[in-house]
């Protein structure tokens, strides 16, 4: 960042938003470690490919998605205790790109 300064009130916002953002990245990588050890005792096909920030992307194998999206709606709420619910939101699609 060259030459730009911020004033107390734009500091304080930007701790509050990284705050978060952490919080939800930890959230997500503590689900990760969850999710990966329940596919392996059921043995699915699909694969946890990447996490960013607070998502985790997978592919999931033919068949399984439903038992998928069960899989992450159960453990990401779990993942960590908070003192609001956690929502999950899950897309589906051919690419990435492509979610809805």
């Amino acid at each position: 960042m060259r030459g730009t300064k911020r004033s107390g009130s734009a500091r304080r916002g930007s701790l509050s938003h990284s705050s978060y953002r952490s919080t939800a990245a930890d959230v997500a990588k503590i689900a990760m470690i969850d999710i990966d050890a329940e596919m392996g005792r059921r043995g699915v096909k699909s694969r946890m490919l990447i996490q960013v920030h607070d998502e985790l992307i997978f592919e999931v194998a033919r068949g399984e998605l439903e038992e998928m999206t069960g899989l992450v709606r159960e453990y990401m709420p779990k993942a960590m205790e908070l003192a609001v619910p956690l929502e999950v939101e899950v897309k589906t699609g051919p690419t990435w790109g492509d979610m809805e």
